[in-house]
């Protein structure tokens, strides 16, 4: 085989290395690099296969520092801040007031670098960080952050993890080990340790698939227009053209129908009138928003929020090609340059400044010359040199000594901007600015806002720098914002909140918002809108004015929500409910900052007990126990507490009969289990206890509250379900069969396995009843089924597969509380260990390993069947009769059948063996007998062997216990 140098990526690190091959002394030898680093080496023994893949022995150990450190002292707000790599991400956050949401406990965060970010359009970025698309910021910004710490051995055994908006990411990894996220996104650098979690360096911004288009660019609409169906016989059933569309009771009788007809003279036809149902469609219209153009609705030039810069119209829709069109005075691709080069400013109105060189014009200039534009030279015989802003000043012209002449309407102040008290200068007066040598006065008409006027209204100054606004003619408002008026006689002409104004012109009468409203006379608003109603906001919202006639709602503390809708947290809809009145007193005692269910940064699941719950769980405790000692109770209630949503619907989804979680209380689980298709939770491991939910699935802000009717009592270790080799250690009475899953090799498997059912027989069966010389690895997955299967689930007559596979299946009988398996009493069921459950059986179960049908026979079993097992033929499976000649197999045969010219070999009468190798009984199981006694045989003549009891020496012969056993 042929190699060549390949890139590969490592598993946890992210870094690139690569392999490179090459022939020596006519052997391939290969060299394992990591890129960009000096470090290399060797692989001296390579192509180990492994159960999950290939292992290669490298000459040395190679280590490369990281890109990024991080620091485990640090949150990840903090390393963000201080990494140059993240100034995107940092204004990004820092924009949409999410600097806690990074320094939270207890997160995974993946973080784009600049470039990354850079790679959105500009107008994406700038939206962003608008005031308008601050909601959506907060959402990609969240898609960026995971419950929990998800370290990289973790992320790459999921398929989807899901992230703090609420999207799903997919997992992969790639041939080469490149972990990608969604498909697209590469992360370059894995598990940088922080304070609060750890994050991850990713190569691109991770859009959730809800904002694939970040720009509200789609303005899609839906119509409703009527549509004729076929045309039928009037009695017949009139339809529809499509399945989709709405049949009216309408019917049009406008149609006609040809029919053909045959006779003697040829083809004829005859039309009649028809009828055909009248129908209802609706059509969703594909349409760009306003500012927007082409199929994919891309934004127009100069901007999607202010096309063609507002000096143009862009020719916009799904037909438009985002061109503009330039207003008088206007020119450029995006209206941005003025027509006129010797003007400037929003309008294009402003003369430049500039004097001797070239102007700084188009609506963002300054009027002032470019840079290095200043005329110098010989000019009409001169020889001038021009500088400053203006290129007005004449470096050869210089002020006469220390005597300032200051312009008119200007004061000679000493002092200047850069704080040096000695010098004089010429300052203008207030309400006139300084343009070249002259004080000017300032108009605020002329500035490119106009004074603030709406542009139906005439700016007047009145003073230097002082002006008004006034809507035109036909307008009403207070100039800053003005209206179309409406006419009107009298007061009812007009809107709620509105008088009818009444001019000398009857015509010229309008509709005018009375003080405090703001609006065109047949509508008006508050101009604080937070003083009615509360602005419309959530009555647990707090109402800002943010300008005449708008507003914002923000939910108040402990609520969530867009400020119109405020949802309660789960600590705060506890008081709402009067059964949960006593839970709701505990909540009161415990300090803010530690009540985890008035968070609104982490989703939870808090099984709230009821009144009566909560009066028999009080009473078990002395007053004092709940009162001098705060962390009980927080304790109790972090024990009913667990993370994420889990509404009944997802925990029935979740388990097959049992369950548990980790509460938020350290080390303690709450257990679940399913019967009926209902719920129930348990604080512990049996299920004798069980809380039953009353209200199920009861929606807060930052998660669900199940009412259950019984508290669960807290505190129990979590040695209540210790891990398989545990369990034998701390029952040893079935320790002897704990030993022979040692010995074949599954108790390791069974530790590893994510859920298992395990029939343990005591000590006292396996050593009467199981024949140790036949005890297999596949003798013991006869006790095993793949997943937790309680006592009570197990159904009458059910047969289950068990580990050794389909053919070797358990059957289950269920009498009253009884359950039997292959006809053994379950004896001590539901022992539940870390990852399973464990039954205790009062006999062995018994395989037919060696039957090659496939239909299961169930045998009862009883003390004269201890050795009932199927054998094989003398020779074994793969040589029966030693190929010397045919095995009487089958559940009815016996022996080998000679071959003729064959030899065959058979053990005398007593012995056992298949005629090659014949064994002395006693040498066997110490021949049936005790291990206190001695087996004797006396040979072929007698065929018997007997046992003598070991005794003291001093014994009596006639104290000497014989059993014998005949041989046959």
């Amino acid at each position: 085989m042929i190699f060549k140098m390949q890139r590969l990526y490592t598993h946890y690190k992210g870094n690139t290395a690569e392999i490179t091959s090459r022939k020596r002394s006519g052997s391939l030898l290969y060299r394992y690099k990591l890129k960009g680093t000096g470090s290399k080496t060797t692989i001296v023994k390579g192509d180990i296969l492994a159960g999950n893949g290939i292992v290669h022995v490298i000459g040395k150990l190679l280590i490369t520092p990281p890109d990024i450190p991080g620091h485990a002292e640090k949150t990840m707000w903090q390393l963000i801040q201080e990494d140059g790599k993240y100034n995107r991400m940092q204004t990004l956050i820092a924009r949409s007031g999410m600097e806690d949401e990074f320094a939270g406990e207890n997160i995974t965060v993946f973080a784009p670098n600049n470039a990354a970010w850079d790679e959105l359009s500009a107008d994406a970025l700038s939206f962003l960080q608008s005031d308008e698309g601050r909601e959506r910021l907060k959402v990609v910004l969240r898609n960026h952050i995971f419950s929990g710490i998800i370290d990289v051995m973790d992320l790459v055994n999921r398929r989807r993890i899901r992230s703090m908006a609420g999207n799903e990411i997919e997992v992969y990894v790639s041939p080469l080990g490149q972990i990608r996220l969604n498909g697209n996104v590469n992360i370059s650098q894995t598990d940088i340790p922080a304070q609060n979690g750890l994050y991850y360096h990713v190569e691109s911004v991770l859009l959730p698939d809800s904002l694939s288009n970040i720009l509200p660019s789609f303005c899609d609409q839906r119509i409703h227009k009527k549509v004729t169906g076929p045309c039928s016989l009037c009695h017949a059933e009139l339809d529809c053209p499509y399945p989709e569309d709405v049949p009216t009771d309408e019917i049009s009788t406008e149609c006609v129908i040809n029919y053909k007809i045959k006779d003697a003279m040829g083809d004829k036809y005859m039309t009649i009138s028809g009828c055909s149902r009248i129908c209802n469609r609706t059509e969703n219209v594909h349409r760009c928003c306003s500012g927007f153009y082409g199929t994919d609705c891309q934004p127009c030039r100069g901007g999607f929020k202010n096309p063609c810069n507002g000096n143009g119209q862009c020719l916009d829709g799904l037909k438009g090609d985002g061109s503009c069109n330039c207003n008088s005075g206007f020119t450029g691709p995006t209206c941005a340059d003025c027509e006129d080069i010797n003007m400037f400013g929003p309008n294009c109105t402003t003369p430049c400044t500039c004097k001797y060189g070239a102007c700084d014009s188009g609506i963002k200039g300054s009027g002032r010359c470019r840079k290095n534009t200043c005329r110098s030279g010989s000019f009409n015989g001169h020889l001038v040199h021009y500088t400053g802003p203006d290129c007005d000043v004449n470096l050869s012209q210089c002020p006469n000594g220390n005597i300032l002449s200051c312009p008119v309407h200007s004061n000679c102040m000493k002092g200047s901007s850069e704080g040096d008290d000695d010098i004089y200068q010429c300052v203008c007066q207030e309400g006139y600015e300084k343009i070249g040598e002259a004080c000017l006065p300032i108009d605020p008409c002329k500035s490119s806002d106009r004074g603030g006027c709406h542009q139906q209204a005439k700016c007047v100054m009145i003073n230097p720098g002082q002006h008004y606004c006034e809507c035109e003619k036909g307008w009403v408002g207070n100039g800053e914002y003005c209206f179309p008026g409406t006419n009107c006689n009298k007061h009812i002409d007009c809107g709620s909140n509105a008088i009818c104004k009444a001019s000398v012109i009857p015509s010229d009468s309008l509709c005018t918002c009375i003080d405090g409203y703001h609006g065109n006379g047949t509508y008006c608003v508050p101009i604080n809108m937070c003083s009615v109603n509360n602005g419309d906001c959530d009555p647990m919202a707090e109402c800002t004015s943010t300008g005449p006639g708008s507003n914002k709602c923000t939910c108040g503390e402990d609520f969530g929500g867009d400020g119109y809708t405020c949802y309660a947290s789960i600590g705060k809809l506890v008081e709402k409910f009067p059964d949960l009145s006593m839970v709701s007193g505990f909540l009161r005692f415990i300090p803010k900052e530690d009540n985890m269910l008035l968070s609104l940064k982490d989703n939870f699941t808090f099984f709230a007990p009821s009144n009566k719950a909560m009066r028999i769980l009080i009473a078990k405790k002395p007053p004092s126990y709940w009162n001098k000692n705060q962390d009980n109770i927080i304790n109790f209630i972090r024990f009913h507490t667990i993370y994420g949503v889990k509404t009944t619907q997802i925990m029935l989804a979740s388990i097959s009969d049992y369950g548990r979680y980790d509460t938020l209380y350290d080390g303690f689980k709450i257990h679940l289990y399913k019967k009926n298709n209902e719920v129930f939770v348990s604080s512990k491991q049996s299920n004798k206890s069980w809380s039953r939910i009353i209200v199920p699935n009861v929606p807060a802000f930052n998660g669900f509250i199940h009412i259950i009717d019984r508290a669960l009592e807290p505190f129990f270790d979590s040695d209540d379900t210790p891990f398989l080799d545990e369990f034998f250690m701390k029952h040893p009475e079935y320790s002897m069969f704990g030993e022979w899953l040692n010995k074949k090799g599954l108790m390791d498997t069974l530790m590893e396995m994510d859920e298992y059912t395990l029939f343990v027989p005591s000590n006292r069966i396996v050593e009467n009843f199981l024949n140790t010389t036949k005890i297999t690895k596949d003798f013991l997955k006869y006790y095993i089924l793949p997943n937790i299967r309680l006592s009570m689930s197990f159904e009458n007559k059910e047969t289950i597969e068990t580990l050794l596979g389909g053919r070797h299946k358990l059957s289950f009988i269920v009498w009253t509380r009884q359950v039997f398996v292959n006809e053994v009493e379950i004896k001590k069921p539901d022992m539940l260990t870390d990852a399973g459950v464990v039954h205790g059986i009062d006999g062995p179960l018994v395989p037919t390993l060696h039957r090659c049908d496939e239909v299961l026979v169930n045998t009862s079993w009883d003390n004269k069947r201890k050795n009932s097992f199927i054998l094989e033929c003398p020779g074994g499976q793969e040589f029966p009769c030693n190929n010397n000649g045919k095995c009487n197999d089958g559940l009815n045969g016996t022996e080998c059948l000679e071959v003729q010219g064959t030899t065959s070999c058979h053990c005398k009468l007593g012995y056992y063996g298949d005629g090659f190798k014949c064994d002395n009984p006693c040498d066997i199981n110490n021949g049936g007998c005790h291990e206190n006694a001695t087996c004797f045989f006396q040979g072929s003549d007698s065929s018997m062997a007997f046992a003598r009891l070991h005794t003291s020496q001093d014994d009596d012969e006639d104290m000497i216990h014989r059993t014998v056993f005949n041989i046959k």
